[in-house]
């Protein structure tokens, strides 16, 4: 039995915070300002390292949707403490044989980050480490939907439907 959740919806005005990021090729970027999408951009946060299971619930259901819905993104975020960023290397290594048979998509759609995770998780308004934060964002970098936890087909349908709001 999965254990409760919730699903939250964005609170006035509230935007993503900004984030410094680089995917496993290399393409370093400004999240959410740099983010190229059409429509909306769904943002997985894992904060711990053990969450990879979780993370992976989401990507089939994320790929699909990006097919079916145009101009649809996502990203998965491993976010780090900065004191970690001496040995990216290692870690971004690492991540990738953790995907096992699903290295393209890994490099290109993750985007490993290291920050403050105390002071990201105050201005993303994350209450606990303890699970993997969905976002999705609207063309302004606004939070449209936020959901916790692996993925449902409830947490599916939710976010469907409000990608689909988003003009």
């Amino acid at each position: 039995m999965s254990a409760p959740y919730k699903i939250q919806q964005p609170l006035a005005c509230s935007g993503f915070p900004e984030l410094k990021a680089r995917n496993l090729n290399g393409l370093e970027l400004k999240i959410p300002n740099d983010l190229d999408n059409n429509r909306a951009t769904v943002l997985v946060v894992a904060l711990k390292r053990n969450h990879m299971p979780m993370v992976e619930s989401w990507l089939p259901h994320l790929e699909r949707m990006v097919r079916e819905i145009p101009g649809t993104h996502f990203y998965e975020l491993p976010t780090m403490p900065a004191m970690l960023a001496p040995v990216r290397g290692i870690i971004d290594n690492e991540i990738v044989q953790q995907h096992v048979g699903v290295k393209k998509i890994t490099t290109e759609h993750t985007f490993t980050v290291y920050t403050d995770q105390s002071a990201f998780m105050k201005s993303a308004r994350i209450a606990s480490a303890d699970t993997i934060h969905i976002f999705l964002l609207d063309r302004q970098g606004q939070v449209a939907y936020r959901a916790t936890g692996e993925w449902t087909e409830q947490k599916g349908n939710v976010l469907r439907e409000s990608i689909l709001a988003i003009d």
